[in-house]
C-alpha cells in the first residue's frame, strides 16, 4: 500500500460515485478498504480542502499542573536551591499550598516574580 495524493483521492471518490465496488477500487489504486471509505466520507464536504490531510496535532494540550504551581516550584528551586526530591516531598502533602503562603516563601515569590520580564 502506498500514500495517496489529493488527485488519487479525487479519482477514488469519483470511481465510488460512478458505482464501482470498493474491492475494485482497492485493487486498482492499491489502497485499503478503509482508505476508500475514509475519502468517500470526507468528500461529502465540497471543495479541495476535503482531499487534504488532516492535522495530527491534538486540538488541546492539557497541562498537568497549573501555572501557579509551576511558578512556585521554580521559586523553590531557584531561590532555596532545592532539588526534585525536596520539592516532591513538600508538594505531595496537603500542606503544599499552606507552605507556599508562609511569609518567607511569599516574600521570595514576590521578589522572584518582580524581576521577570513579560
Amino acid at each position: 500500500m502506498r500514500s495517496t495524493t489529493p488527485e488519487v483521492r479525487r479519482l477514488i471518490v469519483k470511481a465510488r460515485k460512478m458505482g464501482w465496488k470498493t474491492k475494485e477500487i482497492t485493487e486498482i489504486f492499491d489502497v485499503s478498504r478503509g482508505t476508500v471509505w475514509r475519502w468517500t466520507k470526507r468528500a461529502h464536504h465540497r471543495g479541495r480542502e476535503s482531499y487534504k490531510n488532516k492535522s495530527k496535532r491534538p486540538h488541546t494540550i492539557h497541562r498537568k499542573i497549573t501555572w501557579e504551581v509551576e511558578n512556585a516550584i521554580i521559586v523553590l528551586r531557584d531561590s532555596f536551591n532545592w532539588g526534585t526530591q525536596r520539592i516532591r516531598v513538600i508538594s505531595s502533602g496537603n500542606s503544599f499550598r499552606d507552605y507556599l503562603e508562609t511569609p518567607h516563601v511569599e516574600r521570595t515569590k514576590h521578589q522572584y516574580c518582580s524581576h521577570e520580564t513579560p
